[in-house]
């Protein structure tokens, strides 16, 4: 199987790399400044029943269970379309699309950020019709700065944060 590691920063900017198991020499980059993600990510965060700054958990639910896209087959998609030219830079799709041409499906093991983490990875829409999954076999791993440690600080996302804490 041929596997792709990426990996999301939120740095301002987000930062996304990815390296192929087979040519761990060769690591890509690219910086996506925010405000091409930002409206993408806000969707979904408005999308899922999670509690937002200032809102109760009941206001989450009533918010994302009556008028959330989720509940709706042509906004879902429109939303998955969005996630999904928001967070795929262009030249990792076209390796993808290289690979899945040639009959073979590869492992995309994403390490998402912070304000990545909510995101669907298999569900991007990536054809007519296809999600990520009919493509390719999705890991999602723990944002890096997620640790089993005792005495861990959580600290809030914020876009004008610190990386590392």
């Amino acid at each position: 199987m041929v596997a792709v590691q990426v990996k999301v920063v939120d740095a301002g900017s987000l930062y996304m790399s990815w390296r192929w198991e087979h040519a761990l020499d060769s690591p890509r980059v690219v910086a996506v400044p925010r405000d091409l993600v930002q409206d993408a990510l806000g969707a979904l965060a408005q999308a899922v029943p999670s509690a937002r700054p200032g809102e109760s958990a009941a206001d989450a639910l009533t918010r994302a269970l009556t008028r959330g896209p989720l509940l709706d087959r042509s906004r879902e998609v429109v939303l998955a379309e969005g996630l999904s030219r928001a967070l795929l830079p262009h030249k990792l799709a076209m390796e993808l699309n290289a690979l899945v041409e040639q009959g073979i499906r590869p492992h995309l093991r994403i390490q998402p950020s912070p304000s990545t983490a909510f995101v669907p990875w298999e569900a991007l829409r990536v054809d007519d019709g296809e999600r990520t999954v009919h493509h390719a076999d999705v890991s999602v791993l723990p944002p890096a700065s997620v640790r089993n440690a005792v005495g861990r600080r959580v600290s809030p996302y914020s876009p004008t944060g610190r990386v590392v804490g």
